[in-house]
């Protein structure tokens, strides 16, 4: 019996007796790892042992900057609350969204720039929910389990629960879901957006139409 395998403890880690054994054979460990990094396998040569595959440690979440959380609530609320008619509409939509933003709906997936949200809001169809579902003013929006997931220092994805009361007492509601990045002036813009429109008519940006 080696002395190695006197002093070994009963209860030492299997790195431990893997060290111990490797001693036995007259070889010597030394780690080339990263500390950053877990090794899953090792190669045994004379005199050292290697990582021959290396993953590096699950590291935390993208971190927002000062504000960026209050900052993206702002947006959403804005984006969601903005007056039904076509001033109050493109204001929002040059102010928080990108240009175009990817719309995504039921059986509706394009780009959708400020000419078409233009056309929508001055539609008869339009104009024909709002007599049947009227708006209160100012609208009656309530925003529940908003969670903000950071995928970067400047791109941020936003799930919550939209609802909206209106005068007749109806409510309409609809799981959201929001895409935004940081521009360069530090501010967040919409750059896809998902919800279950039922009132409104968007005819999409065809790739003939952009410039």
């Amino acid at each position: 019996m080696s002395n190695s395998e006197e002093n070994r403890s009963p209860e030492e880690s299997t790195d431990q007796k893997f060290s111990h054994a490797a001693e036995d054979l007259g070889f010597k460990l030394e780690s080339m790892a990263d500390e950053r990094n877990r090794p899953v396998g090792a190669l045994i040569l004379p005199f050292m042992a290697r990582p021959i595959v290396s993953v590096e440690r699950p590291t935390s979440a993208p971190q927002p900057g000062i504000g960026d959380e209050e900052a993206i609530k702002a947006v959403i609320q804005a984006w969601e609350t903005a007056a039904p008619n076509a001033e109050s509409v493109l204001n929002t939509w040059d102010a928080y969204g990108s240009e175009p933003v990817i719309g995504l709906a039921p059986g509706f997936l394009a780009p959708i720039d400020r000419n078409v949200v233009l056309q929508a809001v001055e539609s008869d169809k339009f104009k024909e929910q709002e007599q049947k579902h009227p708006f209160f003013n100012p609208r009656r929006v309530t925003i529940d389990g908003l969670s903000i997931v950071f995928a970067g220092p400047t791109l941020a994805h936003v799930s919550y629960r939209f609802e909206e009361e209106f005068t007749n007492g109806e409510v309409f509601a609809s799981n959201s879901f929001a895409a935004l990045m940081k521009n360069p002036k530090g501010q967040w813009k919409v750059t896809l957006f998902s919800k279950r429109l039922w009132f409104i008519d968007l005819q999409p940006v065809t790739l003939n139409d952009q410039p």
